[in-house]
């Protein structure tokens, strides 16, 4: 059986809620990660998924002008 701390990150990258999609993605691929966690003021905020970028372009947005903080999930 395969355990979650097996194959798990122990690190966590955060960006800046004003950050684009664009720049957000290309620090996804950078990191072979599929999210980053928005932190503001030293909290976090919300998060931006590799799924979110997806559904910026599908909707015809131009992800070097969509801000991150406009379509993470918040808590």
């Amino acid at each position: 059986m395969v355990k979650v701390k097996d194959i798990m990150r122990t690190y966590v990258v955060t960006v800046d809620p004003f950050i684009t999609v664009d720049a957000a993605a290309k620090i996804m691929v950078n990191n072979k990660i599929g999210s980053v966690v928005i932190v503001e003021k030293g909290k976090a905020i919300g998060i931006v998924t590799s799924e979110d970028v997806v559904s910026v372009v599908a909707r015809g947005q131009d992800p070097k002008q969509a801000k991150a903080r406009e379509f993470c999930k918040r808590e």
